[in-house]
């Protein structure tokens, strides 16, 4: 990281950005192709899960690979410090991170990797979530690497 002063080290102030999160952006990449998605995430403090339609552009990109890098940013606001806009900047906590995708596959699983999700942005609904409907796709997304950024500091 560039600008060492912003490096956010600890991970328990990178899971507590994470929890402040609301949209999850997924990159994918095929051959030379990028693409990239907001989603809704959860997060169990070691990997991420999202879910998808049952066919679709993402199917085919975690098909062809399934290694995705992630970003998130929370409390993010712009800082207008002077009559010159080439000097605003923001303020922001954020989160980049890589990792592979994988499916779930049991019912179980699917609805565990659901009620992250459901957790992220209703924390106080109901537990366990029903198991999934048919053509519903749960995955799961092993995090190899993960950094947080902070500018400035907007909350510990």
């Amino acid at each position: 990281m560039l600008r060492k002063e912003k490096e956010i080290t600890r991970r328990e102030e990178i899971d507590a950005v994470i929890a402040r999160c609301q949209v999850c952006y997924l990159a994918f990449c095929r051959d030379t192709t990028p693409y990239v998605i907001p989603v809704c995430f959860g997060y169990d403090g070691r990997c991420l899960y999202v879910h998808t339609a049952g066919v679709g552009r993402k199917i085919d990109f975690i098909r062809h690979n399934p290694q995705v890098c992630f970003s998130m940013a929370c409390d993010v606001r712009l800082v207008a410090a002077s009559d010159n806009p080439c000097n605003w900047g923001f303020a922001y906590a954020s989160v980049v991170g890589n990792g592979r995708m994988e499916e779930l596959a049991t019912s179980e699983d699917k609805a565990l990797g659901l009620s992250h999700i459901v957790r992220q942005y209703a924390p106080d609904a109901p537990q366990p979530i029903p198991v999934p409907q048919a053509g519903l796709r749960v995955w799961r997304i092993q995090i190899s690497d993960l950094t947080g950024k902070r500018s400035p500091v907007v909350r510990d």
